[in-house]
């Protein structure tokens, strides 16, 4: 299974990927996430596509922002999935990728930059979710 977002896959695939990092992520998540206020940031929606969350976060940390990972929960049906958006120097969080995140509730921690750029490196520059590879402490778990 491919975790880049450079191919299209069906349904079943993204259930079991977006469960499976919630599962990985839920020690970290449980011991350190507080709930955000989220705005939405402007972004060009050519490259900061719905469904590229990861990467379009991590482009954002060469922008000066912070990168926040979690959840996020639907308000509408409850739907719940793995998420990454990003937090400015005044505090302020803001999603580059969902065009409506007042209708969600946001979960997460933000995640040290250095900590970010580890994990892609170790994972072959592959720009995913970070918490699943990572334990309460930001020590990457495959050392």
């Amino acid at each position: 299974m491919e975790m880049s977002g450079n191919r299209k896959k069906d349904a079943f695939e993204r259930q079991f990927l977006t469960e499976l990092v919630l599962i990985e992520s839920e020690f970290v998540l449980k011991k350190k996430s507080k709930k955000y206020i989220v705005s939405r940031g402007k972004s060009d929606r050519r490259k900061f596509r719905e469904g590229n969350c990861y990467p379009n976060s991590v482009k954002m940390i060469s922008k000066g922002y912070d990168y926040v990972e979690g959840y996020v929960s639907r308000r509408s049906d409850g739907l719940i999935f793995g998420h990454a958006w990003n937090v400015n120097s005044n505090g302020d969080h803001i999603d580059f990728t969902l065009k409506d995140p007042e209708n969600y509730d946001y979960f997460g921690v933000i995640i040290p930059e250095k900590v970010v750029w580890d994990v892609g490196v170790k994972n072959g520059h592959v720009w995913y979710s970070v918490l699943p590879f990572v334990d309460d402490e930001f020590n990457y778990k495959g050392d």
